[in-house]
């Protein structure tokens, strides 16, 4: 009786039962069929079946088999196989069939590992070298003898490399689409290898999604997780859509700002229902009701193009928790994921808990997912291949990107390219909305909207109609001490019940806060808003402001900008320190949001004492407004269209600044580069390569250092370190984590209450901080917490902090 290579065993625990088997034919077959279900989107079907029938062939070797059957514990490379019987079928072939081969064979080689370069920046090529290890050599003869005796035929194998390599044909020639003829040549390079870089990213992580998702359903004895089919997708699109419909009906003009409102939604509607996949975006007022006029033309444009899913992005998890919250409102709880790490569930929901778990592992299940911008920026270019296996479930999806604006200037042309590549690769219909939309256009390598790019087309004129505003300059010339900025809030509140005071830093907050204090009076309570408060704490101050200005109640608050998107809160007055006019046009977003009491007045003020060295892009915000503020007429609107485009032409222009939005790394020692030319034309590679002698690269061959830009990249810089505090609900929680049964899930538990710190913030607070749970998290001693108003404190007692 012929013995079967085996892929994966399950043993008893007392050895009492013959093992579970699942043969090598069995998951090649399985993770072939799953790998080319997540590529038929991209029309790469044949390439991702060809990937998933070789990934494991190294595994068909004796010494592999042995360790699969515990037989000895070495365990042999068993990913060089494919990758190199694909390289010698396809190396010296057409340039189509060599293309597939270099897409499929990279993903096979990392597919236990990260995605490594294809030619590095010192002109080397690490996937050759692991293809050729001694160990890989020794077992490779026998690996593809045997695979193809037990598993399929060459013949099979081959059929399917000619396939594939239509199928890559295609995709090339809709890369060079991708930046159109009119760009600069060399961009227009870029883009095309920065497109077909990201498609072998997405059959990378189909493979990754394939093998890990046929291995834990053998591993968890469950079968295979069913694709929706396009009827049933359809029949949920279609149920969504009522229930958006009937929602927006639901919704009651009260005043008259509410029918300005109804108006958008319904252009929004409109221009759904006929738009073509594409970029598009949605530029209207604040409190223009774009998150539900946004919502509407994505659930439409969902329904008419059967996506596979409705993907929402927001820059901060406060904007994705409410506008979750939003969505699940309009469209059923049942419907909507969502995924970030303030997502948390009470101790007996722990059922609810692993498969919320299983399905953000890989933006399954639910026909909407909620997130953040830094998800969509790490499935994309970061290299954990938890980010990598997310990226494969963007294809045939609508993406709404909230909030544009507030992208890193680093990330802008890594975004713009991959925005350009969804549509015309992954077949994906984009939405950027905001009410100060940046000037895409204007960026080195070009955002390509389509040639109706506005939802709204008449969006000037609306910035007139919502006009409920009006930004006053700083009526002082130069920056002004605290005390001062102090009695000009007390003395606004003589006209004005609720006042929003919103300044750059949180040191500033907390002297200002001090400042004013005293000045207040009985009846006008005085809040604080900053990252000092634990998120818990944020949010019990928020439901106090809300409910007092619901009620008509005087107060004021103090924040930095953590309160300029993403809440919806309507001040009489609001007061900003100078920065960049983005965030001034949101802060002012939250006075007077329903137009109730004529147009208000938004204050510019400029604080003295505030250092900006540590934020570089709040410092230069600032200037180019203030340089703004020089050149425009007395009178000038500083809330339209018109000044917000001339804002981002300052932004977007000079060297430097062009440079900053290509993302400057110096990797590993090289010389300066761009992660952009990393991801695409790979310059300096290529030309190191050259200069050892070795013959140039095809056109049509893959050149980019993979391994080295995604090593490289962080959405946001994280150097912070997370401290639990004694805040609220989380004191009794600290308690039982200091307890002998304190345990590690209590640590999720106490998400809400903790505050980030940097390294340097830590080591000055010194034995304020103390470890619990054996080290593995610190906490913060109880007289450092200002319950009452401020937070996190640097002395005890509450005393005023100094730290910026």
């Amino acid at each position: 009786m012929k013995t079967h290579l085996i892929a994966h065993t399950i043993t008893s625990p007392d050895g009492s039962q013959p093992p579970l088997v699942q043969t090598l034919a069995e998951h090649s077959r399985n993770t072939a069929r799953l790998c080319a279900a997540i590529c038929r989107p991209l029309g790469l079907e044949k390439l991702g079946a060809l990937t998933g029938w070789l990934h494991d062939m190294g595994e068909a070797a004796q010494p592999v088999q042995e360790h699969i059957r515990q037989q000895t514990g070495e365990k042999p490379n068993h990913s060089a196989a494919g990758m190199r019987w694909l390289w010698e079928q396809t190396a010296g072939q057409s340039d189509s069939v060599r293309l597939a081969g270099q897409m499929a064979a990279l993903a096979i080689g990392c597919h236990h590992s990260g995605r490594c370069d294809y030619l590095s920046p010192d002109g080397s090529r690490p996937w050759l070298e692991r293809m050729d290890t001694r160990q890989a050599q020794a077992l490779y003869g026998e690996s593809v003898d045997a695979f193809f005796s037990d598993c399929c035929t060459r013949q099979e194998m081959e059929s399917l490399i000619q396939a594939a390599a239509l199928e890559v044909a295609a995709l090339y020639k809709r890369s060079k689409t991708i930046l159109p003829k009119g760009e600069d040549r060399q961009q227009r390079q870029d883009a095309l290898q920065f497109g077909l870089g990201l498609a072998q990213r997405f059959l990378f992580s189909a493979l990754v999604d394939a093998d890990w998702t046929d291995t834990a359903s053998f591993m968890g004895r469950t079968p295979l997780p069913p694709f929706p089919s396009d009827r049933q997708r359809q029949a949920t699109w279609d149920l969504l859509s009522g229930r958006m419909e009937r929602f927006i009906r639901s919704m009651e003009a009260r005043r008259p700002i509410d029918l300005l409102r109804q108006e958008i939604s319904g252009q929004c509607l409109a221009a759904a229902e006929h738009l073509p996949a594409g970029i598009y975006r949605l530029c209207v007022p604040t409190g223009g009701g774009k998150t539900y006029s946004a919502l509407r033309f994505c659930v439409e444009t969902a329904r008419r193009q059967n996506a596979r899913r409705l993907f929402y992005f927001a820059p901060y998890k406060s904007i994705t928790r409410q506008n979750a919250d939003n969505i699940r409102r309009a469209l059923g709880a049942e419907y909507v994921l969502e995924h970030h790490s303030d997502v948390l569930f009470e101790p007996d929901q722990q059922d609810q808990r692993e498969r919320w778990l299983a399905l953000s592992q890989r933006w399954q299940g639910s026909p909407v997912i909620c997130t953040t911008m830094v998800q969509l920026l790490d499935a994309l270019f970061a290299a954990p291949r938890q980010n990598v296996r997310r990226l494969a479930a963007l294809a045939g999806s609508v993406l709404l990107l909230d909030e544009v604006q507030a992208l890193p200037l680093r990330h802008t042309c890594l975004l713009t390219l991959a925005l350009n590549t969804l549509p015309h690769l992954f077949g994906c219909t984009v939405l950027l909305c905001t009410a100060t939309q940046p000037d895409l256009t204007q960026v080195p390598y070009p955002l390509q909207f389509s040639p109706d790019r506005d939802l709204v087309p008449d969006y000037q004129a609306r910035f007139q109609q919502f006009r409920r505003t009006r930004v006053i300059p700083p009526a002082v010339q130069g920056e002004q001490l605290l005390p001062a900025i102090a009695d000009f809030v007390a003395g606004l509140l003589r006209e004005n019940r609720s006042i929003l005071v919103v300044l750059n830093t949180k040191g500033t907050v907390n002297r200002l806060f001090d400042a004013l204090a005293p000045l207040m009076p009985p009846d006008c309570p005085l809040f604080c808003l900053t990252t000092y408060l634990c998120q818990q704490h944020r949010d019990d101050v928020l439901a106090q402001v809300t409910r007092r200005l619901g009620d008509g109640l005087p107060l004021v608050c103090i924040s930095t900008q953590l309160i300029e998107a993403g809440v919806d809160l309507s001040f009489d007055c609001v007061v900003r320190d100078l920065t960049g006019l983005p965030s001034i046009v949101q802060a002012a977003g939250r006075c007077n949001r329903h137009g109730d009491d004529g147009c208000r007045p938004v204050y510019l003020i400029e604080c003295a004492g505030e250092y900006l060295d540590a934020l570089p892009e709040i410092h230069d915000g600032r200037e180019i407004t203030r340089a703004l503020l020089a050149q425009l007429p007395p009178g000038a609107d500083l809330l339209s269209p018109q000044v917000i485009q001339m804002y981002y032409q300052r932004c977007y222009s000079g060297p430097r600044r062009r440079l900053d939005m290509q993302y400057p790394v110096s990797p590993g020692g090289c010389a300066a580069t761009t992660m952009v030319d990393l991801l695409s034309s790979n310059l300096r590679g290529v030309q190191a390569f050259l200069e050892q002698g070795r013959r140039p690269e095809r056109l049509k061959d893959l050149c980019q250092a993979f391994g080295t830009a995604e090593a490289a990249f962080e959405a946001i810089p994280d150097e912070t370190v997370p401290v639990l505090v004694p805040y609220g609900g989380g004191k009794g929680k600290l308690l039982r984590l200091q307890s002998a049964g304190g345990t590690p899930s209590l640590l999720r538990e106490l998400q809400p209450y903790t505050v980030s710190l940097s390294p340097s913030q830590c080591q000055r607070l010194g034995t304020a901080l103390y470890p619990v749970l054996d080290g593995a998290a610190l906490a913060l001693r109880e007289p450092y917490y200002d319950s009452a108003h401020k937070g996190l404190s640097f002395t005890p007692g509450g005393m005023a902090a100094l730290v910026l």
